[in-house]
């Protein structure tokens, strides 16, 4: 590539991504962008954070090299890169404090966004209903989705514990849709026929575009569960922008998503009973309020989250 094309702009995504090829950027007359989502280094101890704490001598030693050579190849492509971007100002921080050789004034804050046109509220019940058959969904019943990657720090496992709290306290049916895949999909499973919620929570797995906008809009509540490191949360904006409530944990970039609508919509912490408390807290409003917070969403999606806007 770099030998036959004459390339305009240069844009990484990821670290491990340009993996071997330093050097060629090094000598490449093309401007760098990177597009800092998230800390390499960050994301595999916490992935390892049961052998930091459990493992024996040699295994913990190991982890903790990778982690930093994941930190030192990070901050290298980094400091190459004549700009940088994150999608949320903790993000922002968060890169300054772990590599502090990198100058803030290069870094730029471009928070994702929704395609309008894709993502959008069903237009009355009617297509709700429509939809729930198509996916053979609950008519009336209180659907509660959540799309994440299945690995510890998005908490879906506190998420799942957390709904037997709700369904004591609440006289309404619900049932609880995890979308995506990852390497905690069988724990996950487990832990839900342990709590006997076989029929409460349904795995869709990876859901193509047009299915998981469909599942957006088929829903009630959308919930973020974070446990560590939420630099954006590309799926909390679509489900604002489908029409959902989103209730999210107070971690990264969430808030800054949140608390321009309200804070209330804000879960304390990443534990069942914070999360159980606030699902009825929205459970318990009145439409009113519900309808209130689902347009000061929508009005939020189209003055600011929008890629029109930000690939301006």
């Amino acid at each position: 590539i770099f030998s036959e094309y004459s390339l305009d702009l240069i844009i990484i995504h990821s670290s491990s991504a340009v993996l071997g090829t330093y050097d060629l950027l090094l000598k490449t007359q093309a401007p760098i962008i990177y597009v800092f989502h998230s800390p390499w280094s960050e994301e595999y101890k916490i992935l390892n954070e049961n052998i930091l704490t459990c493992g024996n001598f040699f295994a913990k030693f190991a982890v903790n090299f990778l982690t930093w050579a994941r930190k030192y190849h990070e901050k290298k492509y980094l400091e190459l890169s004549d700009g940088i971007i994150t999608l949320s100002e903790y993000m922002k921080n968060f890169l300054t404090k772990i590599h502090p050789s990198i100058n803030a004034d290069k870094i730029s804050v471009i928070p994702g966004g929704a395609d309008l046109s894709r993502f959008h509220p069903a237009n009355n019940k009617n297509e709700i209903l429509c939809i729930r058959r198509k996916y053979s969904l609950p008519e009336n019943e209180i659907l509660l989705i959540t799309v994440r990657r299945l690995v510890p720090r998005t908490g879906v496992d506190v998420l799942i514990r957390s709904l037997p709290h709700v369904l004591q306290r609440i006289n309404q049916k619900i049932k609880l849709i995890i979308v995506g895949d990852g390497p905690m999909l069988p724990e996950l499973k487990e832990l839900s026929e342990k709590l006997n919620l076989e029929d409460e929570i349904l795995f869709t797995g990876i859901l193509n575009d047009e299915t998981l906008r469909e599942y957006y809009r088929a829903s009630d509540i959308f919930i973020i569960p974070t446990k560590y490191l939420e630099g954006f949360g590309l799926s909390t904006v679509e489900a604002i922008a489908s029409g959902l409530i989103v209730l999210g944990t107070d971690i990264g970039g969430t808030n800054e998503i949140l608390s321009n609508i309200s804070k209330n919509l804000l879960i304390s912490e990443c534990s069942e009973s914070a999360i159980a408390d606030k699902i009825i807290s929205c459970l318990n409003k009145q439409n009113s309020f519900s309808d209130e917070l689902k347009n000061k969403g929508l009005d939020l999606i189209r003055k600011i989250y929008n890629w029109d806007n930000h690939t301006k």
